[in-house]
């Protein structure tokens, strides 16, 4: 897909009309392989269907406030696989497709067009050219899941309206937070009070946490000023407005100029 860029991830994903993009690419290591894990979610100008699931929008006083992505471009940490999983995985095509996942009934060989339906440990129901079927993927079966998979799990179950599920994968990862870079918490912070705030809940916990680590972030003050009328939507005009404009008389100069929440 060159050139490697997000750019780049993003339009292919468009082509395709997918919720995100995994990409990176694999360098020899130590034998194995250490491969880049970034994770690239389009924006698309017009959501349709499951996209519309994530769009988290608050209406004040005939005003309706957007609240995007906190982040679209996700570097996360790079994987090793050993030079075992390399040398039994080193090239997918023409792998067995198994009638059933406990089936020894072979039906076909994988190409470069296979299109993964189901993942559960150790394999994937597949569609390929007509062909239905499962691959296995033995030298994986005690292979831990990497974090990349867990936030693109996240993220698309967000998309679909799986707030819960999504709210599960997030916090998965934030249990892993030594393991976090600053940003990646606070990316994380936000897409779970989001998940939250999207199921009818508050996720001001959330949006308070991710403030108190950066808040000079315009993400992360358009998320905590959508919660703060989110939690308030049930208190006197007055009284619901003037916590929200005190909170951005002392933020707003951080905010993105393009953001919503300049209105105010």
């Amino acid at each position: 897909m060159e050139p490697y860029t997000h750019e780049r991830a993003s339009e292919m994903a468009k082509e395709w009309g997918a919720h995100l993009a995994i990409w990176g690419r694999a360098h020899e290591y130590a034998g194995g392989l250490l491969i880049e894990s970034k994770i690239t979610v389009p924006e698309y100008k017009s959501p349709r269907g499951s996209f519309r699931k994530a769009s988290w929008q608050v209406v004040y006083a005939d005003q309706t406030f957007r609240v995007d992505f906190p982040n679209r471009q996700f570097n996360w940490p790079n994987i090793v696989l050993s030079k075992k999983v390399v040398s039994q995985l080193s090239m997918p095509f023409g792998m067995p497709i198994y009638a059933a996942r406990d089936s020894e009934t072979v039906v076909g060989q994988m190409s470069p067009y296979v299109v993964a339906t189901r993942f559960v440990p150790g394999a994937a129901k597949i569609s390929d050219r007509g062909v239905e079927g499962w691959i296995r993927f033995p030298a994986l079966d005690n292979f831990e899941k990497p974090g990349v998979v867990l936030l693109a799990g996240g993220i698309v179950r967000l998309i679909r309206g799986d707030y819960d599920g999504a709210e599960s994968f997030f916090s998965q990862l934030l249990e892993q937070t030594n393991d976090l870079s600053a940003t990646s918490e606070i990316d994380l912070l936000l897409l779970r009070g989001r998940a939250k705030e999207l199921s009818g809940e508050s996720g001001m916990h959330d949006f308070k946490r991710a403030f108190e680590r950066n808040p000079y972030s315009s993400p992360v003050i358009e998320h905590f000023a959508a919660g703060l009328l989110s939690r308030n939507r049930d208190l006197p005009e007055g009284d619901k407005i003037s916590e929200l404009k005190n909170f951005l008389s002392e933020n707003s100069a951080f905010l993105d100029s393009d953001s919503d929440f300049r209105k105010f």
